[in-house]
């Protein structure tokens, strides 16, 4: 909760430098400060929370029913993106496998 409450107070200092100097006003500056702030720590909190959850489950060792392609198919299929070209590590050229040309 502390990183929360961190966060909160540095993006609140941002976006009051950012309005007031795009409109050269402390009014409309501390109005986008507590709102666009406040409503982004919110969102923030839940985002860290379904993270958290990701990871938990993760290392739970809980069965997955990924496809042999990896995590990283596994977890764009379940977001809906199945369609999406993953490579595999054996189609990943390396730096050390291509060519020197001196």
């Amino acid at each position: 909760m502390l990183k929360t409450i961190t966060f909160a107070i540095v993006h609140f200092c941002v976006a009051f430098t950012v309005t007031y100097l795009l409109t050269d006003s402390f009014l409309v500056g501390g109005a986008v400060a507590l709102v666009e702030p406040a409503i982004n720590t919110v969102v923030f909190y839940f985002h860290e929370k379904f993270w958290q959850r990701i990871n938990t489950n993760s290392h739970r060792g809980l069965p997955t029913q990924q496809p042999p392609e990896g995590k990283l198919a596994g977890f764009l299929a379940r977001l809906g993106c199945a369609g999406l070209v993953v490579p595999n590590q054996a189609s990943v050229t390396t730096l050390k496998s291509l060519p020197v040309h001196p």
